[in-house]
């Protein structure tokens, strides 16, 4: 029980951590945290990528149980796979948009200098 009050304290404190960024830290920090933040969560998306493959999963020991494209699938008629395709292709979307906007950024920095 201690554990989860714990990881619960510990995701407040990461929250207001992250929330205080652009409050109190200067201009390039701020840049070097979104980029940051950005980068730690494609990473954990990427590491998850056979999850989206998965129709079904067992989670805590409970019996199998659809996935997230499981459920989408079961509610909109295409398959799980095609489903987690498409997520993963937005994502990459997503990802190379934030990637186009930081270096027009830095081109941009890099030409004023």
């Amino acid at each position: 029980m201690t554990v989860h009050c714990w990881n619960g304290a510990t995701v407040v404190a990461l929250g207001v951590a992250i929330a205080s960024i652009p409050l109190y830290t200067p201009r390039w920090m701020q840049y070097f945290s979104v980029q940051f933040l950005g980068v730690q969560a494609c990473i954990s998306s990427y590491q998850h990528l056979d999850y989206l493959f998965t129709e079904r999963v067992s989670v805590g020991g409970r019996g199998l149980q659809y996935s997230d494209t499981g459920m989408i699938a079961q509610q909109l008629l295409l398959p799980y796979w095609f489903w987690g395709g498409l997520l993963a292709f937005i994502s990459l979307i997503f990802l190379g948009l934030g990637l186009r906007a930081v270096m027009r950024q830095s081109f941009k920095e890099a030409k004023e200098a």
